[in-house]
């Protein structure tokens, strides 16, 4: 076993992610569950540089799910898909009082 060091906490998934994407086939669980945490990482570090701003360009015209699909190894639009599917989910429960994990 070998220890590595990262600078932050998110180089670290990012790296995660990379060696389980090349170790092994992706199934829609993964997917669902590695673009929630990238959009997530991504959320809580630019909240604060949005904060009174409209959405960015790069939510517009799709580049957020190029470079997520990029991280995670697959297509565009299947990220754009799970997000979609991420976005259903989170209305849905809070409808019904539940929690997203």
């Amino acid at each position: 076993m070998a220890w590595k060091s990262f600078a932050s906490e998110d180089e670290a998934v990012a790296y995660s992610i990379h060696c389980q994407r090349d170790r092994r086939n992706l199934t829609g669980a993964d997917v669902l569950r590695w673009v929630g945490e990238l959009d997530r990482r991504k959320t809580k570090a630019e909240a604060g540089a949005m904060k009174g701003k409209q959405a960015s360009s790069d939510a517009s015209s799709g580049k957020s799910a190029d470079r997520t699909a990029e991280t995670i190894g697959t297509s565009t639009r299947k990220v754009e898909k799970a997000r979609a599917i991420l976005d259903r989910s989170g209305s849905v429960l809070a409808r019904v009082g539940g929690k997203r994990a």
